[in-house]
């Protein structure tokens, strides 16, 4: 999967708006020469307008279907990552699953980032109940045990899965993903922990492989 189209929604001027898809068509350029067929995308952060859910749902299901347009020539679909902290505009497993389900395409689903889905609490009822042919990607990834929706609760506090400290219940994770239906064809992991940077490229891809390896053996 591509990784990623950033801050595609809620835009407040046409020239914002044109800029987005250009960015699409440019990743899109990219993908047919990756022979890539998935590109996350992901939403605003610190938006200037006071919008209500139902007003952020409705824009990117806008947004969404218009991307729909482009990508689908090309047989790429489009993967909507719900990031987890109180500045996201789409920032819990149910607003992205109520987003994917209102555009209903086979061209759009759901990342599901364990960091994400802990972070701002998004509701297993919810995961539970969804069809797992929508998820489209599954991010691996340990966390420290904070407290919900804290402003320090960044993306520093990651861990490769399992790695001591980690809350994360993962059994339950890939549990639920099986009973839904998540088919497993997308995978990775997304860990940006500082201390990982200080590895070597070689040294992190091989840890990385080693973990996410071990994972689904273990869980899948």
């Amino acid at each position: 999967s591509y990784n990623a189209l950033i801050f595609f929604n809620m835009k407040q001027t046409q020239a914002e708006k044109d800029a987005v898809m250009a960015q699409l068509d440019e990743i899109i350029r990219r993908c047919q020469i990756l022979d890539c067929k998935m590109i996350v995308v992901v939403p605003s952060m610190d938006l200037t307008v006071h919008a209500t859910v139902d007003e952020i749902k409705a824009d990117a299901v806008e947004v969404l279907k218009e991307m729909v347009k482009k990508v689908e020539p090309h047989g790429i679909k489009l993967s909507l990552e719900f990031c987890g902290a109180p500045s996201m505009s789409i920032n819990r497993f149910e607003y992205a699953y109520a987003i994917v389900e209102e555009v209903d395409s086979p061209l759009v689903g759901v990342t599901l980032d364990q960091f994400h889905f802990n972070a701002m609490a998004s509701g297993w009822d919810a995961l539970e109940k969804a069809d797992g042919r929508k998820i489209f990607v599954w991010h691996l990834n340990g966390t420290e045990n904070m407290p919900c929706g804290a402003s320090y609760n960044t993306d520093e506090k990651r861990l490769w899965p399992g790695e001591s400290g980690d809350c994360l219940d993962h059994k339950r994770f890939a549990d639920t993903l099986k009973k839904i239906g998540f088919d497993g064809d997308v995978c990775t992991i997304e860990v940006f922990r500082p201390d990982y940077y200080k590895l070597s490229s070689e040294e992190n891809i091989r840890k990385a492989a080693e973990v996410t390896r071990a994972h689904v053996e273990k869980y899948w």
